[in-house]
């Protein structure tokens, strides 16, 4: 089977996709609009084909500068056509799946964000059609929760087209117990165990600066506490970015804060080891792959008050809920977390890495996605046949 996935490959989760296809000895191709890091194309061109079509002058833009430019659909057709694959795959509605549904002939999946669908009532009018005709083109839908796929049903998609899959953690990879001294030395941070971690990247949608402005409160009550932030400044916002460290320098906490630019997919398992409690709190969002790795390597959640991720964090019994996102609610949060008695931490980790083992395996769900890929072809093949 010849795959055309249309995605950023630098958001969490994609890589890994490709690399699984690659290896089931499928012919994958890959088309962005986003900026390519060379560390990134250098990893992916041994095992896919990449096409990007982001103009030399955007390349060095953070990924909210990727669509500063028009997108030229023949362009992306033609390349298509000469590709021919036998499905394309789209990462997520907002921009890839309108070129696939703008621009293929052949099925195609696109796997759905909350951020998708959310906002909907915010876009322009313009967007709105695109998002509505991307999905109702589509050969099938991929919600990464529940809580989605009950918004998808409400725009008028039929529920049999729409699969929940979560987007999944390698279990053999995100597990407990490992030696994370080299990175305790690397970042500084002495012996103490209160190590908070966010992953997130420094955008305005994953309210860092809320977790930036809630240091001082968690400083107050557990003085050794250090915070690790994975920026990803690649796919940062740039205003941002110079806001949060304003922030940083305002509340003087730059002895406290560890900021590293990019994370080696191969190195996250241990920062979560590191961390003894990993921190996510947007306003809105879906089951983040994050979430199922800290959750797979012992990390004590602590996350937004949103229906999708409650599905998986029972307040007070196996991750602590930020009822309000504003700096108190989450230091509150993070200090429970930290102040829980080894004996219960322990237990509760446990719970969790059992947790994510049986419900968020990433194999089980790209096995899963591989027969929503072979269903889709044969519903249309047979589609075609009958006309």
């Amino acid at each position: 089977m010849k795959i055309c996935l249309i995605a950023n490959p630098s958001h969490p989760g994609i890589e890994g996709r490709i690399s699984f296809f690659a290896g089931k000895r499928y012919r994958v191709h890959l088309i962005t609009v986003a900026p390519l890091p060379e560390r990134v194309y250098l990893r992916l061109a041994e095992y896919v084909t990449i096409h990007s079509l982001c103009p030399e002058k955007y390349r060095d833009l953070p990924e909210n500068g990727r669509f500063n430019f028009k997108l030229n659909i023949d362009e992306i057709k033609r390349l298509i056509a000469k590709i021919n694959p036998d499905l394309i795959h789209a990462y997520y509605v907002y921009i890839y799946g309108w070129i696939a549904a703008l621009c293929s002939s052949c099925p195609y999946i696109i796997s759905a964000l909350n951020s998708d669908i959310e906002f909907i009532n915010r876009m322009s009018n313009t967007q709105k059609l695109l998002t509505l005709y991307s999905l109702e083109r589509a050969d099938a839908i991929i919600a990464v929760s529940g809580h989605l796929k009950k918004l998808i049903e409400r725009l008028g998609i039929p529920s049999r087209k729409i699969h929940v899959l979560y987007k999944g953690v390698d279990c053999s990879i995100f597990k407990p117990l490992l030696v994370t001294r080299f990175l305790r030395e690397k970042l500084n941070i002495g012996n103490t165990k209160n190590v908070i971690f966010s992953p997130r990247s420094f955008q305005n949608i994953y309210n860092i600066h809320i977790i930036l402005e809630s240091v001082p409160y968690v400083l107050s009550k557990v003085p050794d506490a250090k915070f690790i932030f994975a920026s990803n400044i690649h796919i940062g916002n740039s205003e941002y970015i110079r806001r949060l460290q304003s922030i940083i320098d305002k509340l003087r906490i730059g002895a406290s804060v560890r900021i590293v630019d990019f994370v080696l997919p191969r190195l996250m398992p241990y920062y979560y080891n590191l961390a003894k409690v990993f921190v996510s709190v947007p306003e809105n969002d879906g089951t983040p792959a994050s979430l199922h790795e800290a959750m797979a390597c012992g990390c004590m959640p602590v996350v937004s008050d949103v229906p999708s991720l409650k599905q998986w964090i029972n307040d007070g019994v196996n991750g602590f809920i930020v009822r309000q996102i504003d700096p108190k609610d989450t230091a509150r949060a993070i200090i429970n977390a930290l102040k829980i008695r080894d004996d219960k931490y322990m237990k509760i980790s446990a719970q969790n890495i059992s947790l994510a083992g049986k419900k968020a395996a990433f194999k089980c769900g790209m096995v899963l996605t591989e027969k929503i890929y072979k269903q889709a072809l044969l519903n249309r093949r047979n589609t075609c046949l009958m006309r």
